[in-house]
């Protein structure tokens, strides 16, 4: 089972920002285009996987969001993005991009790692 991350912020994570936050963690990553675009993943020199991101989506029900998160950012609507790193040390370098991403959107960040 993969790391479990969930961002929730006032804007979607863009492909700008994701690479803005990807060359600050590893600049060798290579992006690729999953399910028709649903979502991108970012692999490594050796074609590993480091992160795989959902489309981010629109919040409807902001109530949900604050009962299961807590925390929730404010200043406009709220985008949920889901992504997955592996566990272990592979799964460093996907955290701290969506750590990045967190710090870029002024987001909240929720990691599910077993601990």
């Amino acid at each position: 089972m993969p790391r479990e991350l969930t961002l929730v912020s006032t804007g979607p994570v863009t492909t700008a920002l994701l690479v803005e936050a990807a060359v600050g963690v590893d600049g060798a990553l290579v992006p690729r285009l999953l399910f028709g675009g649903w979502a991108t993943q970012l692999v490594d020199v050796h074609d590993v996987p480091v992160l795989t991101i959902e489309l981010s989506r629109q919040a409807e029900d902001v109530s949900d969001l604050e009962r299961l998160i807590g925390g929730l950012p404010s200043g406009g609507p709220l985008w949920w993005t889901e992504m997955t790193a592996p566990w272990g040390p592979a799964g460093g370098p996907g955290t701290a991009i969506a750590q990045a991403l967190g710090v870029l959107l002024g987001a909240r960040l929720v990691v599910a790692d077993g601990r």
